[in-house]
């Protein structure tokens, strides 16, 4: 599908989308009875309709889908950058596809996450979104960004297969080590 918009005019514009619907979600939490009980159905329902990694890529293979563009091609080659941080930092184990707690939980002293640090609730019509560098300020201080390293191939809606809205974000732990 064909947009028309630069990059700055479509980010923009999904930014713009993103608070008009925080904002409906805030005043939907805040109605006195119904708002928490909508809350939770809509919370309900956004799980049953995603039951989880390993089911959604097991249909998606069955039905003839594909890893999807950040699998191959350029999108491919940028995300191996992963492999020379490893071993640049010696990194001696890796996890992939967890919650931001349990992978900063389960490192001694590096994450790398590759992300789109954007509160954006569809793109491309799979991926949603959210901004976790404060989220990780707040809740994991030990942790401290070190490093970002743009994607090259940035997200264009007109090719939405040749670029990407994750960057990779390099995180240390400061301090003592457990």
């Amino acid at each position: 599908m064909s947009c028309g918009c630069t990059g700055a005019t479509t980010g923009t514009y999904l930014a713009s989308m993103s608070t008009r619907v925080q904002a409906v979600k805030a005043k939907v939490k805040s109605m006195p009875a119904a708002g928490p009980a909508l809350v939770r159905a809509l919370a309900a329902v956004r799980v049953r309709r995603f039951p989880g990694s390993e089911s959604y890529w097991e249909d998606r293979y069955a039905s003839g889908g594909t890893s999807g563009s950040g699998s191959y091609g350029q999108l491919a080659g940028f995300k191996a950058t992963v492999n020379e941080i490893v071993a640049e930092k010696q990194v001696e184990s890796v996890l992939e596809e967890m919650h931001l707690r349990h992978v900063f939980g389960a490192s001694r002293r590096i994450v790398v996450n590759y992300a789109a640090d954007q509160d954006l609730d569809r793109v491309g019509g799979l991926q949603l979104h959210r901004r976790f560098t404060p989220w990780i300020e707040v809740n994991l201080p030990a942790w401290r960004l070190v490093g970002r390293i743009d994607n090259p191939h940035v997200y264009d809606p007109a090719r939405p297969d040749e670029g990407s809205l994750a960057n990779f974000f390099i995180y240390e732990r400061s301090g003592e080590q457990p």
